[in-house]
């Protein structure tokens, strides 16, 4: 069985190293896992598994290098370099949420999503698109999806899904 962790992983160990969105740091995923299952368990970064995955049987079918980017919780991307999946050194190739895009903006008062998560996945990564979202639908009590951002803050896949319906 194969399992996409959203934070740095040893695939060698089976140790999510950091995965902040979890609340894990040094976390034995393959011990825990070996626990309740009696067959073999590998533990990737979920985005490593996404390159893999469109390599395999997606639109990047055939294809020696790809760059697979993901907008989730976070922002992350998984690299193909000659057909070998590139972790990096430190096993965090790809991990581009820490990316600082606007030093003026983070010299303010930068607060990010998630405890210890870069500048990059506190601007831009699915749940600070989804904050966003629900400051601006706070201020248009017209808008159908009012109701649902007075209750609480609304998901970052509905951006896409009214962008998506916009454009339409």
């Amino acid at each position: 069985m194969g399992a996409g962790v959203p934070g740095i992983t040893q695939t060698s160990s089976g140790v999510v190293l950091e995965a902040p969105s979890l609340n894990w740091i040094r976390y034995p995923f393959l011990a825990e896992a070996n626990k309740y299952f009696s067959f073999p368990v590998h533990v990737d970064n979920d985005v490593n598994v996404g390159a893999l995955g469109e390599q395999w049987l997606g639109n990047a079918k055939n294809k020696q290098n790809v760059l697979f980017m993901a907008v989730g919780t976070g922002v992350g991307s998984g690299i193909i370099i000659n057909n070998q999946l590139y972790r990096g050194y430190t096993n965090a190739a790809g991990e581009m949420g820490y990316m600082v895009t606007d030093k003026t903006d983070m010299k303010k008062d930068f607060k990010p999503i998630f405890h210890r998560y870069g500048y990059l996945e506190s601007v831009a990564g699915g749940k600070s698109i989804g904050k966003k979202l629900t400051e601006v639908i706070h201020q248009d009590p017209d808008h159908p999806a009012y109701s649902q951002a007075i209750k609480g803050e609304l998901p970052g896949e509905m951006a896409f899904a009214l962008a998506k319906k916009a454009t339409n």
